[in-house]
């Protein structure tokens, strides 16, 4: 079934998105800092957006958001997709059998 887009818009009426404050891994700071003239080769090379995982902050992710279900009593499945060709490495490390 489709929505239509009137629909969608009424239902948004008075609707305001509330602000995310964006939370940076130490890691991804340093990163940032000592390797910034590779990081501006690479969107030279790549275009924008540049999407790097550091697998150890992924899978430590992984593991806070399992623990903010448990303490609220919820189950879910959490699922990883990544795009191949495009995603460089992807296939050596897996956030592990349940995501």
């Amino acid at each position: 079934m489709l929505i239509s887009q009137q629909v969608l818009e009424r239902s948004m009426v008075g609707v305001r998105p509330f602000a995310l404050t964006a939370l940076r891994h130490p890691t991804v700071s340093t990163l940032l800092a000592d390797h910034r003239v590779l990081l501006a080769d690479l969107l030279d090379g790549l275009g924008s957006p540049l999407h790097i995982v550091l697998p150890e902050i992924f899978e430590e992710n992984v593991v806070r958001l399992r623990q903010a279900f448990a303490e609220a009593g919820a189950t879910a499945d959490i699922l990883f997709a990544n795009r191949l060709p495009y995603c460089v490495g992807c296939n050596t490390w897996r956030a592990g059998p349940t995501c």
